[in-house]
């Protein structure tokens, strides 16, 4: 599997320790499961497209701390389809077959140390979904904020800053070459945000 993202990568690995559980969300064929599963106590991985799930589960089999689901997540339980994008999937909440769940009852009360967010777009309704697990644990988050987040989900990034502001997070962009910058803007395609 090769290392798409050598920054972020660098940058979760450096803040992984034995006694965390680390939540992968749109984990897809799963680097940074596998990146976190032999350093931390626990990881959650999340993918609801099952081509992906299925080389997922494939990738992670024998690692007893790694536990798995194809919920799709969202910020209240609904039913949708993910809609085929040229190279991901993205969850459109409507009639359809795909269950998602706020991550505050996928989780339940599991302590949450550091969450990894890559959703196609729906980063922002996640969160909401989220804001019990947040408000009790107060994670790490690396999110990739994507531009679909506006066109499909009606978000601004501008929200997404804003909400993390409100939840007391200091919000940064780490981009390829692993630079911190202080802006919430979505330089180019590829930036995350990282808040603490």
């Amino acid at each position: 599997m090769k290392d798409l993202e050598p920054r972020v990568t660098e940058f979760i690995r450096a803040r992984l320790h034995s006694d965390m559980t680390f939540v992968d969300i749109g984990a897809y064929h799963g680097w940074y499961t596998l990146l976190a599963a032999p350093i931390v106590k626990q990881v959650m991985a999340f993918e609801p497209t099952m081509e992906y799930f299925y080389i997922l589960h494939r990738n992670v089999t024998g690692l007893d701390n790694v536990m798995l689901s194809a919920y799709a997540l969202f910020s209240n339980t609904c039913r949708g389809t993910l809609k085929k994008g040229v190279r991901w999937d993205m969850f459109q909440k409507g009639k359809g077959d795909v269950l998602a769940l706020p991550l505050d009852v996928a989780l339940g009360e599991l302590p949450v140390h550091m969450i990894k967010i890559d959703t196609e777009g729906a980063e922002l309704d996640i969160l909401m979904g989220a804001e019990a697990l947040i408000d009790r644990y107060h994670p790490t988050l690396v999110i990739e904020p994507h531009w679909m987040m506006e066109t499909y989900f009606g978000h601004q990034v501008s929200e997404l800053e804003a909400f993390l502001k409100a939840h007391h997070y200091q919000v940064c962009g780490l981009d390829y070459e692993g630079s911190l910058y202080q802006a919430l803007v979505v330089k180019k395609r590829g930036c995350h945000l990282v808040a603490w």
